[in-house]
């Protein structure tokens, strides 16, 4: 097995593993496993809104490659797509939307 397969065999085995680090969401209706690391919030100068920030890592396979400024359904919740990051084998998903 090549260096590069047994990363990919790893990233699927391990990282997303939902025993280990990953878990089950719905991503615009479909379920896929992801990683989310959630960033700070942000306290925006506009009177009590919270820009909420998360990242979430998944299998490239999984999904198509979101549009920056695309507008996604995570878990039920409305997010923009801020940014997309595509290593080797996976997605490096950047999410953002403002609440009250």
């Amino acid at each position: 097995m090549s260096f590069k397969e047994q990363v990919a065999t790893d990233f699927e085995t391990t990282f997303l593993n939902a025993g280990e680090f990953a878990r089950i969401c719905d991503w615009n209706g479909k379920k896929i496993k992801i990683v989310e690391a959630v960033s700070n919030n942000d306290k925006s100068a506009a009177e009590g809104v919270t820009l909420q920030k998360t990242q979430i890592i998944c299998n490239a396979k999984d999904i198509e490659v979101p549009e920056i400024t695309e507008e996604i359904i995570l878990d039920s919740k409305e997010w923009i797509v801020s940014d997309v990051k595509k290593p080797p084998e996976h997605l490096i998903i950047f999410l953002e939307r403002r609440v009250a």
